[in-house]
């Protein structure tokens, strides 16, 4: 899809993930830091336990999703796809030729139809409904006062416990530092997909 765009939506800086006295089995690629090479490698940690190392998969990367949903789209829409965006839909039901899919301004059939709708797929999967729980987790962008220590070509993805955080892109001057928890329940207002299909 890069080649297709002509944009980039994955920067591989590798992936950390840091806990207390991790082992692993050899695997091809992937190293074992203790602290010393931690500390050596990605200054960028401070007063962690002496107890702390790192696995890092050089392979591990950051992919840019909205921009990743755009390019598809920009691809799809050059080998005939049609978007049909900011259409309430309002029903979908298969038959033994494909399916129909009802929003407010009409219906559409497909053979196939692929549901990725987020927070609101339990409104829209009937066999979901009262399994899944939307949540909403809060995250931070920060600006690091030396910037460039915590570039994409510098700084990795990583991991340490709950806590998870990005490296700062070229057009984007913060770095992203969040805690991965369950969150308190939401309750989405609306179930609305984009209907697409293909010619």
């Amino acid at each position: 899809m890069e080649k297709d765009s002509g944009q980039q939506v994955f920067h591989p800086c590798g992936y950390l993930l840091l806990g207390e006295n991790q082992k692993m089995d050899a695997k091809a690629g992937v190293e074992l830091l203790d602290g010393v090479a931690l500390e050596k490698r990605f200054p960028q940690f401070h007063a962690l336990s002496p107890r702390t190392n790192g696995v890092l998969d050089p392979a591990g990367g950051l992919l840019r999703p909205e921009l990743a949903i755009a390019s598809h789209c920009q691809v799809a829409l050059r080998y005939g796809a049609q978007i049909r965006a900011q259409e309430l839909v309002t029903a979908w039901e298969t038959d033994a030729d494909g399916t129909t899919v009802s929003t407010a301004h009409g219906q559409y059939r497909a053979k196939h139809l692929v549901i990725a709708a987020g927070a609101w797929n339990g409104k829209l999967i009937p066999q979901l409904r009262g399994k899944l729980s939307v949540t909403r987790l809060t995250l931070g962008w920060f600006t690091p006062e030396t910037p460039g220590s915590f570039s994409v070509e510098r700084f990795p993805i990583w991991e340490h416990g709950a806590f998870y955080g990005f490296p700062v892109l070229p057009d984007f001057p913060g770095c992203k530092l969040a805690k991965h928890w369950p969150g308190a329940p939401r309750r989405s207002r609306h179930a609305r997909l984009p209907a697409q299909r293909r010619r």
